[in-house]
């Protein structure tokens, strides 16, 4: 059967503004003229697609954007012009940040199908019975578009403390789709790559490490987006931008410096290091998406963030699940379940232009790029051996359900029904119980 696409979208300019002012992109044209004297000229940038896929980035997008006078080069604001955004995400910039919005979709080809847990169905799935607790949905039945709408400072600032990331949106990447942490459930016990499973074929988590929520809402990736990293990074050299954490520091894919993999020993806790990218030679805390072992995704910020999103802390560890051997049975374009072996699938683009860029934010002469005293360098392991001093460690209980409902006022029921999942929908659980996000974690993170 031929793949399957999620179901498209218009493209969306991705438009900037000088002086930080957002703009749209239908602004007037009389309106730039009015402004020659503050604004540079237009230039025109052609935002990368895969010529194969069909979805909403199936087409070649030329898109204009209007660049503030002067880019200081290395600077976030050049990396975020440089990204290769697919056509179904727009970018308006202001002073001090961007605000990335997308209708949700990923711009790179699904498989035909997902297995989708049974309503009630929690992680882990090891002693699952799959033909009775999971589900096999058509795609085009089930991906529904999620819009989402991300402000995200331009000047990112790290800090010694970490803020440990929720089971909700903690980055945004090029697809148009977001990032989500290791985990699938508040306890952060049970990594979704290694509790994926299949039946007949098909697989929970697909080639790209991505999945929807149960609902079919916000497909998201737990780990290297293959369908991606394989368009846009350069063999031989380190890895592509492919999205920004909510803390604004960049995400790149598994490859380090040379082209050479990263393992998750030489990251930090937050699977982060300093060190040169191709947009930021002289160095920026940065990111890294790994393929080794968890952390796969990203479990903690290091940057200054106010974030009220998050889960609640908890011990990490293994999964479980009936997971295949090998690469999953499918099609050319590796609709399936990731590699064992961690390479691309196969029919997958290998090459893609690398944006220039260069390098962090802060003043060159404060020492920008430099890691702060006890921050790993680049490919330096952190203290503590493999792993470092990693969140968690074994072990686990989730949130007392009924203690966090009898403090919302609700019933057990009607709180476990609203999160769904796994994992849970934090946004839509609020909406349904009529709350705020906040309070909603407040509650599930007393009772944790």
């Amino acid at each position: 059967t031929e793949p399957v696409t999620a179901p498209t979208a218009a493209p969306a300019e991705v438009t900037e503004t000088a002086a930080g002012s957002a703009s749209t992109a239908n602004d007037d044209e009389s309106d730039a003229e009015s402004d020659d004297d503050d604004t540079a000229a237009s230039t025109t940038t052609t935002v990368a697609s895969d010529s194969d896929a069909t979805g909403p980035d199936s087409e070649n997008t030329t898109t204009t954007t209007t660049a503030p006078p002067v880019v200081e080069t290395g600077s976030t604001l050049a990396a975020v012009n440089a990204a290769q955004w697919s056509s179904n995400v727009s970018i308006q910039v202001t002073d001090t940040s961007f605000v990335f919005a997308s209708n949700g979709l990923p711009s790179h080809e699904l498989p035909d199908q997902f297995l989708i847990p049974s309503d009630g169905n929690m992680p882990p799935f090891s002693d699952d019975d799959i033909d009775a607790d999971f589900n096999i949905a058509n795609t085009s039945e089930l991906i529904v578009e999620s819009p989402i709408t991300e402000e995200i400072t331009l000047t990112p600032v790290y800090s010694e403390t970490i803020t440990l990331t929720g089971l909700s949106t903690i980055g945004v990447m090029i697809s148009g789709v977001p990032l989500f942490n290791d985990y699938e459930d508040q306890g952060r016990e049970f990594v979704a790559l290694d509790d994926n499973l299949s039946l007949n074929g098909v697989y929970f988590i697909d080639a790209c490490n991505g999945h929807p929520l149960a609902s079919g809402n916000s497909y998201h990736y737990h780990g290297v987006p293959y369908c991606i990293t394989d368009t846009v990074d350069v063999a031989g050299q380190h890895s592509t931008v492919i999205g920004f954490l909510l803390d604004g520091f960049p995400v790149y894919g598994s490859k380090d410096a040379g082209g050479v993999t990263i393992t998750s020993a030489e990251l930090d806790e937050c699977s982060g290091h300093f060190g040169a990218t191709p947009e930021f030679p002289e160095g920026i805390y940065h990111y890294h998406l790994t393929e080794d072992r968890a952390p796969y995704s990203i479990d903690c910020f290091h940057g200054v963030i106010d974030y009220t999103s998050g889960g609640p802390g908890g011990p990490a560890g293994g999964g479980g699940g009936e997971r295949p051997d090998g690469p999953p049975p499918g099609d050319a374009e590796g609709a399936g379940a990731p590699p064992a072996d961690g390479t691309a699938p196969d029919g997958a683009a290998t090459e893609g232009a690398a944006p220039e860029g260069g390098a962090p934010p802060e003043d060159a002469a404060a020492g920008q790029g430099a890691p702060p005293d006890g921050a790993p360098a680049d490919g330096a392991a952190p203290a503590g051996g493999p792993g470092g001093d990693r969140p968690g460690g074994g072990g686990g209980q989730g949130p007392d359900f009924a203690a966090a409902a009898a403090a919302l006022g609700v019933t057990e029921d009607a709180l476990r029904n609203a999160l769904g999942g796994p994992p849970p929908d934090f946004d839509a659980a609020a909406a349904t119980l009529g709350i705020s996000i906040t309070e909603l974690q407040a509650a599930l993170d007393a009772a944790s």
